[in-house]
């Protein structure tokens, strides 16, 4: 139904901890949650989120037994980790980087393929010891399928020369966004394969959308 046309931004999760949790490393959490079978939740701001999805990734990579505990938007999900009402969670770098520089909760790696310009000192979690673990809120431009060639590299052109703006991409960082400029063909194949990863992701833990 719809022709990838431009992909412009990546915003990666953080993995956090509720600071009573005694793990202080991605290898610790691992080796903690398989002591613990089924007992430690993690929050995410609704059923079928990154959040969500994130969790159930690193359930199937790790065999850890893990507990999802959805909530109605990123705001409650927070609350509930801040509370101690769940033990962890992920969550996008501008919800969480406030309550994890006032040490109100704990992060213990990113996401993303590198780390962040943000959280310079924090691994990835491919770093940390999950060997090709990740995941990202990606943002992209789509038209109705049919689109021609030649309007979708136009656009595309116009998108890449706004983001070479030093102003915007310092917008993006701000907000946790990596400014990243990817043509047509390349964010459509990129797109194929992201629904491979997840619908892997989703078959394995069962996870549903609400």
């Amino acid at each position: 139904d719809f022709a990838p046309t431009a992909l412009f931004a990546i915003s990666p999760n953080l993995l956090l901890t509720h600071p009573s949790l005694p793990p202080k490393s991605v290898k610790e959490f691992i080796a903690f949650a398989k002591q613990y079978p089924g007992k430690l939740n993690y929050s995410s701001s609704g059923s079928g989120s990154t959040q969500h999805l994130s969790g159930e990734m690193l359930k199937v990579m790790t065999g850890i037994g893990i507990v999802h505990i959805p909530y109605r938007g990123t705001a409650p999900s927070m609350t509930a980790l801040l509370s101690g009402e769940v033990e962890f969670s992920f969550s996008n770098i501008p919800a969480a980087l406030g309550y994890v520089q006032n040490n109100r909760l704990r992060a213990i790696a990113i996401t993303s393929a590198k780390r962040s310009a943000l959280l310079p000192n924090l691994p990835t979690m491919d770093e940390a010891g999950v060997p090709k673990f990740e995941t990202s809120t990606w943002y992209g431009l789509l038209a109705p399928a049919g689109l021609p060639a030649p309007i979708a590299e136009k656009i595309h052109g116009d998108l890449s020369k706004l983001l070479q703006s030093p102003e915007l991409r310092d917008r993006f960082a701000a907000a946790g966004m990596e400014a990243r400029s990817m043509p047509p063909a390349e964010f459509a194949a990129f797109v194929k394969r992201e629904i491979a990863k997840w619908g892997k992701v989703v078959k394995a833990s069962g996870a549903k959308a609400e």
